[in-house]
């Protein structure tokens, strides 16, 4: 986890980013998956079918019930995470700046030296 800070603390702000996007997402999915069940009840409600048809309409509405039961689990756990996520949204400009700050100390990491200050004859052996 801490090998890599810069590769954590974006992470972290990825999270922090995304968890309220997927939830919005899930959230207009399981409408549109409402709206799609309620078009294939009304074709059961409106239209003649026979008994394959019939089948085939609820094997239908089966799978958009279960695909909408998924996101609404999904949902479920993250309205959880956005609990603390919108407490810390405050924080993300703080985070982008640590984050900057993190990858100008590893470029001065990569091109640090050094300069001795007495025995000249030793700078040769400093790479």
């Amino acid at each position: 986890m801490f090998k890599d800070v810069e590769q954590t603390m974006t992470w972290i702000r990825d999270v922090l980013q995304e968890v309220p996007k997927r939830y919005e997402q899930n959230e207009a999915a399981i409408v549109e998956l409402e709206q799609e069940q309620l078009d294939l009840l009304h074709v059961t409600e409106f239209s003649n079918f026979n008994a394959s048809e019939g089948y085939s309409l609820s094997k239908e509405v089966k799978e958009v019930r279960m695909k909408r039961r998924q996101l609404k689990n999904e949902n479920e756990l993250l309205h959880e995470c956005l609990k603390v996520i919108k407490k810390m949204n405050p924080h993300i400009n703080q985070l982008n700046q640590s984050i900057g700050t993190i990858r100008n100390i590893k470029k001065n990491q990569e091109v640090r030296s050094y300069k001795c200050r007495v025995r000249d004859d030793l700078q040769r052996r400093v790479i």
